[in-house]
């Protein structure tokens, strides 16, 4: 979401898992824990747990250097510059974990890199805030080398005539207004994985429709991006409602 993003919501959510973690102590930790223990997952298989050249992007305060294997080349970008305070203490935690970090300021929609740059590129809350998922998906498969993965994880779209779902399209108009244009209700697993054109057999966790799909003679968004899903994992982060529906997932160019 960027920086304001990651200020509005990461700021409230921290702030409830913190005083439920005082309330509830430990089970009240393993109920946010779900978040932690699937983005390190998706940023150790996106890497493949070693050292190589990565793509953050959105990468707002930059808060996940501590997900990625030493001897890692992190680039991160995000559309909002980073506050000076801010950029000394993640140069010296890059440092700090044998990371080499890169700052660029710059558009998902039309990043500033030659094709085939990157082994891998990692995004958490990202794709809710853009305007058409669309672009900034074709630019991740553009920038990743052939056989790179992309691994995310974002908030999405609750089940269909549940309770969650009703909340969140209640408060979607306000979100959208106070949290830098993120949607509560968007599919975003759903829109990711039609860009996916084999490999992955199972059904989605969240609408039951079938992985993968055949692209229509000039439909531009129906074709392929990525080859295959590695795996995915939906889950439910209470303690980071209304952005409490989540999925985990890793992708292969």
């Amino acid at each position: 979401h960027g920086t304001r993003r990651s200020v509005v919501v990461g700021g409230v959510s921290a702030w409830f898992g913190t005083v439920g973690v005082v309330l509830a102590g430990e089970r009240a930790s393993r109920r946010v824990g779900p978040f932690h223990q699937v983005a390190n997952r998706v940023f150790h298989d996106a890497t493949r747990g070693s050292a190589c050249r990565v793509l953050e992007v959105g990468a707002g305060a930059i808060t996940n250097l501590h997900r990625y294997p030493p001897g890692t080349t992190v680039v991160a970008l995000d559309k909002e510059p980073l506050e000076s305070r801010r950029r000394s203490a993640v140069v010296a935690e890059a440092q700090h974990l044998g990371l080499e970090l890169e700052i660029i300021e710059g558009s998902l929609e039309h990043m500033p890199f030659a094709t085939g740059a990157f082994d891998a590129v990692v995004s958490t809350f990202v794709l809710c805030s853009v305007q058409d998922v669309q672009q900034p998906l074709a630019e991740i498969s553009r920038v990743l080398r052939p056989g790179g993965r992309y691994g995310f994880v974002e908030h999405v779209r609750a089940v269909e005539g549940s309770w969650m779902l009703r909340q969140q399209e209640f408060l979607d108009p306000l979100q959208q207004r106070l949290a830098a244009n993120c949607h509560l209700a968007r599919p975003t697993g759903d829109l990711v994985e039609r860009r996916v054109g084999r490999g992955y057999s199972a059904t989605s966790p969240l609408s039951g429709e079938q992985d993968g799909f055949e692209a229509t003679e000039g439909d531009t968004a129906a074709i392929p991006l990525f080859s295959k899903v590695l795996w995915k994992e939906a889950y439910d982060a209470p303690w980071m409602w209304p952005v409490s529906v989540q999925l985990g997932s890793v992708l292969e160019k």
